[in-house]
């Protein structure tokens, strides 16, 4: 399987600022998001079983 680039826009905001320095990322979380798909998640895979994707994303 590929690894498909992420790309996240950032504001410049000091836990962006902290993220680069620490090598991690801040993602508001799905209450605050103001997009319908935003958060959405497609799996390319057709057999990944329900407890697969859930683990993926925790």
């Amino acid at each position: 399987m590929d690894i498909i680039p992420v790309y996240k826009l950032m504001s410049g905001e000091n836990y962006h600022v902290d993220g680069l320095r620490k090598n991690t990322i801040w993602f508001s979380n799905v209450e605050q998001l103001n997009d319908p798909y935003e958060g959405r998640i497609y799996f390319e895979q057709e057999e990944v079983s329900i407890a697969n994707m859930k683990s993926a994303l925790t």
